[in-house]
C-alpha cells in the first residue's frame, strides 16, 4: 500500500518546506491550503494520480509526500521470480558511502530500506536467468539478454 500526503496552495507547501511538518488543520483554515491524505493499492495509481496532480490547474503550487509503503492484509507472495540485475546509485553521507566502498552490507541495507537510491543504472535480465525461469515455469522464452533502459 502507497500513501502520501498532498499538500496544496502555495502558502502551504511554504509551510511545510520551511518546517519539514504539516501545517495543522487551523493554520490552513487561517491561512489558505489542504492537505489531503491518499492510498494506493498499485504504483500504477500512485503514477496515475501524480500525473493528474501534474496536469492539473487551479492551484498555485502542491507539494506530494510518499510515505513509506505498508503491505496490506491482501497482498499475496507471487509465485513467479526473475533474477535481474538492477542499476542504482545509492545516496548517502561521505561516512556511509565509504563504508559502502569497503564492503559494508549492513550500510548498504539501511540506505536501501530508507529508500536512499535512485534506479538509474544499467538494468537487464541475462540470458542464463531466463533459460532458469523456462526451465522452473516450463515457458520457451527466448534466453537472450534483455536490456532496460529506465530511471525511477
Amino acid at each position: 500500500m502507497i500513501k502520501i500526503t498532498m499538500i496544496f496552495g502555495e502558502g502551504a507547501v511554504r509551510k511545510y518546506d520551511e518546517s519539514k511538518e504539516l501545517p495543522s488543520q487551523e493554520w490552513l483554515q487561517d491561512n489558505g491550503g489542504v492537505a489531503d491524505e491518499n492510498a494506493f493499492r498499485t504504483e500504477a495509481e500512485y503514477n496515475a494520480y501524480v500525473a493528474g496532480a501534474n496536469a492539473a490547474a487551479g492551484w498555485t503550487d502542491y507539494r506530494i509526500i510518499r510515505h513509506k509503503d505498508e503491505p496490506e492484509d491482501t497482498d499475496t507472495a507471487h509465485g513467479e521470480a526473475v533474477w535481474l540485475r538492477l542499476g542504482v546509485t545509492v545516496q548517502g553521507s561521505r561516512e556511509e558511502i565509504e563504508k559502502i566502498l569497503e564492503g559494508d552490507t549492513e550500510t548498504l541495507r539501511e540506505l536501501l530500506e530508507a529508500g536512499r537510491y535512485e534506479i538509474n543504472g544499467e538494468t537487464y535480465i541475462p540470458g542464463t536467468a531466463i533459460e532458469e525461469y523456462n526451465a522452473k515455469y516450463r515457458t520457451n522464452f527466448d534466453a537472450k539478454d534483455i536490456d532496460f533502459h529506465i530511471s525511477i
